[in-house]
């Protein structure tokens, strides 16, 4: 019983990960939407790492600590809150999350925009979330 309990928080948290994701992806996010998430991440050091997750093939990693200086310690502790996890733990679980949720949102290769950008994001929703 405990197993299901703890299977069934890990998929609440992933899901609050993913919306964090999708609120940063908004265009007018603190970060700048997506294509500002990305720029982020490129002057931090990780645009081999941000290009693998927009191009098609395999995504390379980040770590928790590389997530955190992309997006900064208020963003950071925002996610955490709403996750329920520390701020090390969250940008821990957002080196998993993000690389995914990026690349599901430009997976024909190409950073969308507008509508597309609408459309992507409601897509993930619905997929990750059963929105």
């Amino acid at each position: 019983m405990a197993d299901v309990a703890e299977k069934l928080m890990a998929a609440a948290t992933r899901g609050k990960l993913i919306e964090s994701v999708m609120r940063l992806a908004q265009p007018g996010s603190p970060v700048g939407g997506l294509s500002g998430l990305i720029q982020r991440l490129e002057s931090k050091g990780m645009g081999r790492q941000a290009q693998s997750w927009v191009s098609k093939g395999e995504n390379e990693p980040v770590s928790g600590t590389q997530v955190r200086e992309a997006l900064g310690d208020e963003q950071m502790r925002g996610i955490a809150a709403r996750s329920g996890l520390s701020v090390p733990e969250a940008s821990d679980a957002m080196a998993q999350v993000l690389p995914q949720a990026v690349d599901k949102l430009t997976d024909d290769g190409r950073v969308p925009e507008g509508s597309a950008l609408d459309d992507r994001i409601a897509h993930l929703a619905k997929q990750f979330l059963g929105r």
